[in-house]
């Protein structure tokens, strides 16, 4: 061998030798660490008055005699992929008789494997070795939810299968002749994936369905006579690249299309002006923004890991006209009144350079939650909007409340109560519901109104 081969296989020992002694040392360190809650789904990292406290919203809006929650809080995975399978069967089946605490200590040792030690340790450093050794220990396709893959632009994105949404297009049916029979109008929002038709055709109805579904899940919902706002073609209309509504490393939407959708959902609902919203509260120029810049790896960035790809700037935006709300989410202890600058936590866009442990998408309205309310005392109208969103419409609650006298927030995912009673207790003039694309095949928890 020559010397100069054996000099470079000496230096790749090496450096792998440095590399799993990096992930022994930071694993003991992080171990070391004091547990974090796991609480009803969702991994608390928190330690303040707005650490996430679970409630019980069965006892406030009870289901029918007869039936119980099957799907709500408490069923959220807090970790992706082949680990939550496992975890979940451990935690579920109990073999061997194993307590509720051991299983939940094997939920947070998994979650803490796939949250800290794989992104930051074993991904990070794997992945700068392949680019100086020109090796391919990551690959950018996987099976699964969690896969994604870039676009031609450099955006990050999921990639969803072809699957069966004629069940929950029935769901949603039903659930709409529900509404009617209660007085209550609705209405369904489609929120597009990052993947375009028009921008990429190479993976459009080709690698990833998330909108194709979504196409023929609203033609059913049109068959069936469901109201809806189907964001897909008009996210086009002011000549904005589908993509740069995203973020290139997570995959939701930025809050300045938030605030856009806001105005296409009371620009639906105020079609025939019974709602009386005042469309120019939503127009960008009304607002200030607030850049951080290189602030944001989002999800989809956090398992390429920083060695992949770069941190993005993060906006808040603020109103220029006043505000006076009043902003309730009880499971994150918040009950505040003041300007609509109570609806942001700015826990999650301090501390730069720290990407893996907050996580600033969740500053707009405290991230998801189970329920939460704004009440806008300065409304011109009296209506109430029930939002029964996924995370996408987490940044959309706080902007659609500036349009009306009060907006009622509930993730399915998380809520234990029942949605039928909440509508009868809460009387809304209208129920907007609103998912992304990619949930429409996904488990029956976001089409489970009871």
């Amino acid at each position: 061998m020559k010397k100069a081969e054996k000099i470079f296989e000496t230096t790749c020992d090496v450096i792998l030798f440095l590399f799993f002694a990096a992930v022994l040392i930071n694993a003991v360190l992080l171990f070391a660490r004091p547990e974090p809650e796991t609480i009803g789904g969702i991994l608390n990292e928190r330690n303040d008055e707005h650490r996430y406290r679970q409630f019980d919203w069965s006892e406030t809006y009870p289901f029918p005699e007869g039936t119980n929650n099957a799907f709500g809080a408490g069923n959220a995975p807090i970790v992706s992929g082949r680990l939550q399978q496992i975890v979940s069967r451990v935690a579920h089946l109990k073999p061997f008789d194993v307590s509720d605490s051991l299983a939940e200590r094997a939920k947070q040792f998994s979650a803490k494997i796939e949250t800290k030690i794989y992104p930051r340790f074993f991904a990070g450093i794997v992945a700068t070795y392949e680019s100086l050794a020109l090796w391919n220990y990551l690959p950018y396709y996987s099976s699964g939810p969690s896969a994604s893959v870039r676009t031609k632009d450099g955006f990050l994105t999921n990639i969803v299968h072809y699957g069966d949404f004629a069940k929950n297009a029935e769901k949603m049916k039903t659930f709409a002749e529900y509404c009617r029979s209660q007085g209550v109008e609705i209405m369904y929002v489609n929120a597009p994936s990052k993947v375009c038709k028009f921008e990429d055709p190479d993976l459009y109805g080709a690698i990833d369905y998330s909108n194709a579904n979504a196409e023929k899940f609203i033609a059913l919902l049109d068959e069936y006579g469901v109201p809806n706002c189907d964001l897909l073609q008009s996210i086009h209309e002011d000549g904005i690249s589908h993509h740069e509504r995203y973020y290139r490393t997570d995959l939701h939407w930025r809050v300045e299309t938030a605030l856009w959708v806001a105005k296409k959902i009371s620009e639906s609902l105020d079609k025939d002006g019974r709602f009386q919203i005042d469309l120019s509260l939503f127009d960008q120029d009304r607002f200030t923004r607030e850049l951080y810049p290189d602030l944001f790896l989002g999800i989809q960035g956090r398992k390429l890991t920083i060695a992949r790809a770069k941190p993005e700037s993060f906006t808040l935006l603020y109103p220029q006209y006043p505000t006076d709300l009043r902003f309730e989410a009880p499971n994150r202890g918040v009950d505040e009144e003041g300007d609509f600058s109570i609806v942001y936590d700015l826990w999650n866009v301090e501390n730069k350079g720290d990407f893996y442990e907050r996580y600033p998408y969740s500053a707009v309205a405290y991230g998801s939650h189970e329920l939460s309310r704004i009440e806008n005392r300065r409304a011109s109208n009296d209506h109430k909007i029930l939002l029964v969103h996924d995370s996408y419409g987490d940044s959309v609650f706080p902007f659609l409340a500036l349009g009306v006298r009060e907006i009622i927030a509930v993730d399915p995912r998380y809520f234990s109560g029942s949605i039928r009673s909440l509508i009868e207790k809460e009387r809304p003039d209208v129920v907007v519901t609103l998912y992304a694309s990619c949930e429409l095949i996904s488990s029956a928890t976001f089409f489970d109104f009871r």
